[in-house]
């Protein structure tokens, strides 16, 4: 965006794309269940013409706070992605022991870090604070009925956290961990995607135990207000938005 808007370049094309079942471990449950392979692609240049109003929020927010343990992968740049090296170094010990899987921690304090962390990055892109959030400041909340919502796909109950914390209507929080996992890199730009072509889906439990993926709500369109909302390993944290 900022390339474009200094007039470096007319056109960029933003790619992100993850292969990530190499690096799944399937005997653990934390994460086999989760992870995903995708790609996507946006295209951001100047449009001739554009209705007033159309474009990017004059607003990046991108944040970091050093939590190595949470989601990592050791030894993920060793030369053979099926193995990883021994960090002991022991006398004798084979070099090449086992492949390098991603781990992540889970529990409770994951899942309200997250929230959190894309909540603060949502309510700063658009001009307001925390505090704003937690008084339901009524011009925060009209700019928030407004806002179709696509966050990063890390899991259901993240994304579900991120809606209520807001209070954003469930049409309006675009999900597609359902049918795709989480792609990391790749989740947001599949998930516009997805959000323009099909529009959203839904999860719905049924007293038998029994689980409905079906639609909800429309595509997105001209004139809506979408905000784009990230967390990754380490963690580091942000979004941006624009007006279609």
């Amino acid at each position: 965006m900022g390339m474009v808007k200094a007039g470096l370049h007319r056109n960029v094309m933003v790619v992100g794309v993850e292969n990530l079942t190499l690096a799944t471990n399937f005997d653990d449950p934390v994460t086999a269940i989760l992870f995903g392979d995708g790609a996507g692609a946006v295209l951001v240049g100047r449009r001739e013409g554009a209705e007033p109003g159309t474009g990017f929020i004059d607003r990046v927010v991108l944040r970091h706070e050093y939590s190595p343990g949470t989601i990592m992968m050791g030894n993920s740049n060793v030369a053979n992605p099926q193995r990883m090296v021994d960090g002991s170094r022991r006398p004798g010990a084979d070099s090449l022991m086992r492949r390098t899987f991603i781990r992540m921690e889970g529990g409770p304090r994951v899942l309200r870090g997250a929230v959190n962390a894309m909540t603060q990055a949502v309510v700063e892109l658009l001009g307001f604070t925390m505090e704003d959030l937690k008084r339901d400041d009524p011009e925060l909340r009209e700019v928030l009925g407004q806002v179709h919502l696509i966050p990063h796909q890390a899991n259901g109950r993240i994304v579900d956290g991120i809606q209520e914390k807001m209070g954003i209507p469930e049409d309006r929080v675009y999900r597609t961990i359902y049918h795709a996992g989480n792609m990391s890199a790749a989740t947001n730009v599949y998930t516009l995607d997805y959000a323009v072509r099909e529009g959203n889906l839904r999860r719905r439990e049924h007293p038998d135990g029994t689980v409905e993926i079906g639609p909800c709500g429309r595509r997105i369109r001209g004139g809506d207000l979408v905000v784009l909302v990230t967390i990754g390993g380490g963690y580091i944290y942000g979004a941006v938005g624009f007006r279609m």
